[in-house]
């Protein structure tokens, strides 16, 4: 009696057969009688799928069995199908109420709770879980308990996980699964808290900053723009006011102030309405949109508007805008027996994205995944619907500009390492003689970038390999050329040979500084391994960035490598004299390996170091195709997997979760759908501040428009010394000594009468300008009193409490910079001298390398303090004698803003210079001396740090 059809009265026991009997033609047939008449079961057209009150009682104060709409079922449904199949009647048990509701679209506050408990994108449950949760609810009496089942299939307007996922097949004819990539751009866009973040157009700029300042997407011409309620169109005549030129559009751009639009002017019989007077001339000008005119009325919005955008109707003139994505793809290793194959999975994200939002999950979507179907059959049923909006452009609503618009998508680059860059440009790998899929280059000419590789010639390669009729003609054509024959989507969408940029964490972290460090580390005998990461430990001990880095080496991960070596690709912005210097100091480092380092010579990422510079031309800094949002996704998808049903449908049950999770975030955000009478609207306020719960975020995920990494990007202090009863101890002013530096302090935050007459409160560590964490003797860079960046270690921090004042101030101890070194290095000597700074002056966290010549440094064994289990254990290890600061780079003089343009240039090709210098003292680490000997400065450099923030 679970399933009813209450338009036949018919019932059944299996949700199965309940779904066939929808079908029937006997059903249809008496459904169209029951709509024709009028006739209605309480009121509503739906289908029940339970029998019983709404409550979890009965009238006898037994609990009743519909609140998991039959225990019995569920488990028959879990032993027929596993989960929720697609398709079918049995899914919309809720209608949408109207606007009005506080909880809208949820039907009241516990089903929006429960519904985030099933589907929640970062703590997925598995379904006994579930049912236990209800069970208790039932138990203690919670009222008005919506059923399991109508709770995990809920429905919100026109917004459907239905409408999200596209069943396909591989090349074996095999089942696959996926999420529309225009749905997830359709949802991007109709978000307010997304869609006011995306670039709408490229930019034509000498400085790289974003994505879009790139030569790539100002191929991808959006074929819209407007101004003041004006619309206007690629290939649409029209007149710039101010010099009475005419023209036709052929392109948009954007610059800091407005939108720019490239017009190819015309002469000859201006004619607006016939197109075929205009004679077109080779001169192009670049005007802004308000300078423009045209004979066309402005498209007028409806009435209905509202200024919260509750209610929106579709304008007259629906625009076109054009959505590049970056597609990424790779393999989420969820092998955990011999029997598991590796699970293919594919990822999205717009191209538009700020650079300083990139890493934030909201702007990063999960696409599909299979454990039998191949990376390029999962791509090919993504690239088919990508392309079908270039056809059919989708339909969406813009929560930016308020309006609806029609979105046609492109791929911008595709995000990949290098097994898949070498997959999706039908290259043979790294084995081949040729084994850069980029361009020609062989082991002989691998220290230099040799003639590209065009999309046209891998082609009729391909099919020269086809025409072979012995396979050694083959395999002797594919060792000469390092192409490989099968069918490949991505030809027909973008050139991977160009537009496959090499990431930061497989090139730098896991590729060129991994092989460099693995290379010193195996050349030194046990001895100096132990003697090298005791020198490491003073590196950087609060972060413990470098804890036994020399152990496993082989299994690292780029987040062991990441704080631990930098590189000038974590700059996010560059000029034309900056890709010249990188260029630069690329070529510098390939032949310091070619002398010293041969070893690393024939590695294939040593080699893609050499397109680095045009991969930045083409798509913009390193850090906008980052693969970190990406890589950290796929411990979420094996969480998924382990918590279905039967795990027999991983792709479908996979794809189903992550639509279901981002329906619901996107609901939660204040995301625009569009309900049963094809109106846009969105939640309600009171669903909108309940995500915004810190208990609703930590299980959901953040949701704010900004990124958490950038959270608050104003100094704060940290971590207050507390007594016993966990109270922050406040003190007397008079306790500071001494006294003159107090008095200092309070001067330079601009007190008008300094006293020493107030309340303070110690801390143990503070937040910097640029967001990183210092703890107490961490070195620092602040600006001193002269507007001069200065180093010091961080001493403690100190909230002065002045009547109706809060001042914030630390102590450091000043350190000395000197430029003595023959490496023109500056050396950072600390005199124990103690100088009081204001909060807001603290620029940066400094990472310092230890100089052993210096301090006459030599290995001790002693007893150092650890925390293990929450316990502090007395360990013996070794440990340097003495240990003296030194400043490894000179890029932190660029964090000071205020500095003239020249200065802060002259300091950017100093540090520059300055790298190629620390790069050729590392491959000396072989020559590593003794641990009783002395180091020299020429041993002493043993990494990279960043140059600037």
């Amino acid at each position: 009696m679970a399933f009813r059809c209450v338009v036949c009265d018919v019932k059944f026991d299996k949700c199965n057969h309940f779904k066939r009997h929808l079908e029937t033609k006997k059903h249809k047939i008496n459904d169209t009688f029951q709509k024709l008449s009028e006739k209605t079961v309480d009121g509503e057209q739906v289908h029940e799928t339970c029998i019983g009150s709404t409550g979890p009682y009965d009238g006898d104060g037994h609990v009743n069995d519909h609140v998991f709409c039959g225990s019995d079922s569920d488990a028959e449904i879990q032993d027929d199908d596993g989960v929720e199949e697609l398709g079918g009647a049995y899914t919309n048990t809720t209608q949408i109420r109207g606007s009005n509701d506080e909880w809208f679209p949820f039907p009241s506050k516990l089903s929006l709770l429960l519904y985030g408990l099933l589907h929640s994108p970062t703590h997925h449950i598995s379904l006994e879980v579930a049912k236990y949760v209800w069970f208790i609810l039932s138990e203690v009496g919670v009222p008005n308990i919506p059923p399991i089942n109508q709770v995990r299939n809920m429905k919100f307007g026109d917004l459907n996980v239905e409408d999200l996922i596209i069943k396909g097949e591989d090349d074996s004819g095999l089942p696959l699964y996926i999420i529309k990539p225009s749905e997830i751009a359709k949802l991007n866009m109709s978000n307010p808290t997304i869609s006011p973040n995306i670039a709408r157009y490229p930019r034509k700029t000498t400085v790289i900053k974003e994505q879009r300042d790139g030569t790539r997407l100002r191929e991808i011409i959006s074929p819209w723009a407007s101004v003041n309620d004006i619309h206007f169109h690629v290939g649409e005549p029209v007149k710039i006011t101010n010099n009475a030129l005419a023209g036709v559009i052929r392109a948009f751009y954007e610059s800091d102030e407005n939108v720019l639009a490239e017009i190819k002017i015309a002469e000859g019989d201006r004619n607006y309405e016939n197109d075929d007077n205009l004679m077109e001339r080779s001169r192009l000008v670049t005007v802004p949109l308000t300078s423009l005119s045209k004979d066309v009325e402005p498209s007028v919005m409806n009435d209905s508007i509202t200024t919260s955008g509750q209610l929106v109707e579709k304008p007259k003139e629906i625009p076109k805008v054009s959505i590049p994505v970056n597609l990424f793809i790779d393999d989420t290793s969820t092998n955990v027996s011999k029997r598991w194959q590796p699970m293919h999975c594919a990822q999205m994200q717009l191209a538009g994205v700020p650079l300083q939002f990139r890493n934030n999950e909201i702007y990063s979507n999960f696409l599909g995944a299979s454990e039998h179907a191949s990376v390029l059959s999962i791509s090919k049923l993504i690239l088919q619907d990508i392309e079908s909006t270039q056809q059919n452009p989708v339909e969406t609503f813009d929560a930016d500009m308020k309006t609806c618009i029609a979105i046609k998508m492109e791929v911008a680059s595709l995000i990949a390492d290098f097994n898949m860059l070498s997959l999706a440009c039908n290259h043979a790998g790294a084995t081949a003689l040729k084994f850069c899929p980029k361009c020609h280059a062989d082991r002989d000419t691998c220290s230099s970038k040799e003639r590209e590789r065009f999309p046209q010639e891998t082609m009729r390669t391909v099919e020269r390999l086809r025409l072979r009729g012995t396979e050694q003609s083959k395999k002797s054509l594919k060792k000469q050329t390092g192409v490989k024959d099968y069918d490949n989507p991505f030809w027909e969408v973008l050139n991977p040979h160009r537009d496959i940029p090499s990431g930061v964490l497989h090139l730098f972290h896991l590729g060129t500084s991994k092989h460099l460090l693995k290379v010193c580390i195996e050349s030194l005998s046990e001895n100096k391994v132990s003697v090298l990461e005791s020198h490491l430990s003073g590196l950087d001990s609060q972060q413990q960035i470098t804890f036994n880095i020399c152990k496993n080496l082989n299994s690292r991960q780029g987040k062991d490598l990441k704080k631990f070596i930098n590189r000038m690709v974590c700059k996010d912005s560059f000029d034309d004299e900056d890709i010249q210097l990188l260029d630069n100091l690329v070529k510098k480092y390939l032949q310091i390996v070619e002398e010293h380092l041969p070893q690393l010579k024939n590695k294939v990422k040593t080699h893609l170091l050499t397109h680095l510079t045009d991969e930045i031309s083409r798509h913009g800094p390193p850090l906008g195709y980052s693969e970190d949002v990406f890589e950290k996704r796929h411990g979420l998808i094996r969480a998924k997997l382990f918590n279905q049903e039967n795990q027999l449908a991983r792709s479908r049950d996979t794809a189903i979760l992550f639509g279901k999770s981002c329906v619901f975030l996107h609901v939660l955000m204040g995301g625009f759908f569009q309900t049963n009478d094809a109106t846009w609207t969105q939640s309600t306020k009171s669903v909108q501040e309940l995500a915004q719960r810190k208990e609703m975020i930590d299980f959901l995920g953040h949701l704010s428009t900004k990124d958490p990494n950038y959270e608050s990007h104003m100094p704060v202090l940290l971590m207050p010394i507390r007594c016993n009863n966990k109270k922050a101890i406040l003190q007397e002013l008079s306790s500071f000594h001494p006294q003159c530096l107090l008095l200092q302090g309070l001067i330079d935050l601009g007190t008008p009468s300094p006293t020493v007459d107030g309340k303070m409160i110690t801390y143990q560590g503070c937040r910097s300008q640029d967001g990183s964490v210092i703890k107490e003797g961490m070195s620092l860079a602040y600006m001193n009193r002269e507007n001069e960046v200065e180093i010091g270690l961080f001493k403690r921090g100190y909230l002065i409490l002045l009547e109706n004042q809060r001042k914030s101030l630390i102590t450091v101890e000043k350190g000395h910079i000197q430029t003595t070194s023959f490496l023109g290095c500056p050396i950072v000597h600390l005199k124990n001298e103690t100088d009081v700074v204001p909060l807001h002056r603290v620029l940066s966290y400094v990472p310092l390398v230890h100089h052993c010549a210096h301090s006459h440094c030599t290995i001790r064994e002693g007893r150092t303090t650890i925390r293990v289990e929450q316990e502090d254990k007395d360990v013996k290890e070794a440990q340097d004698a003495e240990f003296l600061p030194k400043l490894n780079l000179n890029a932190h003089i660029q964090a000071t803003k205020k500095a003239k343009s020249y200065e802060r240039r002259r300091a950017q090709e100093d540090s520059i210079k300055l790298v190629g210098k620390n790069l050729t003292r590392a491959t000396e680490l072989k020559d590593y001396l003794e641990p009783t000997t002395r180091l020299t400065e020429d041993k002493l450099f043993i990494r990279v740090n960043k140059l600037w923030e």
